[in-house]
């Protein structure tokens, strides 16, 4: 049986995007602040969140933090009134928030796609060998 979300053995990867743009009052000092509903969130293997700041001048990403759903939906408590989740980071270099770890220049952002593909081809490969062993 083939995985609906694969094409010629290699894997997808659906991201949201949560962008905020330089204009912002939260981008302007130095964080960023996203919200997620948590009426259509489903968090799965193969869903990331990208939160995303860009340069409006530039037209250009400033930071991101690229976060497997899974591990976000690990954090979450609960909604606020409006039923979102909120995400909250900063881009300071020496900051401590615990999504420091997402942290990716515009750089450094494609090969983490393509870090994430790779390891969602890996356990895709893994199930359909299992599969095949049945």
């Amino acid at each position: 049986m083939t995985c609906p979300h694969c094409r010629g053995g290699t894997a997808t990867l659906a991201v949201q995007v949560k962008g905020r743009t330089s204009s912002s009052k939260q981008v302007a000092s130095g964080g960023f602040v996203g919200f997620v509903r948590s009426q259509t969130f489903a968090p799965r293997a193969d869903l990331d969140m990208l939160f995303v700041a860009v340069d409006v001048e530039k037209a250009a990403v400033m930071h991101a933090r690229l976060v497997p759903s899974l591990e976000y939906a690990e954090t979450l408590g609960e909604p606020n009134r409006k039923g979102r989740y909120r995400f909250s980071a900063s881009a300071k270099p020496d900051s401590a928030d615990q999504w420091r770890s997402y942290r990716l220049t515009a750089a450094e952002l494609p090969r983490r796609i393509l870090t994430r593909l790779g390891e969602l081809d890996g356990a895709h490969r893994c199930k359909r060998a299992a599969g095949a062993r049945r």
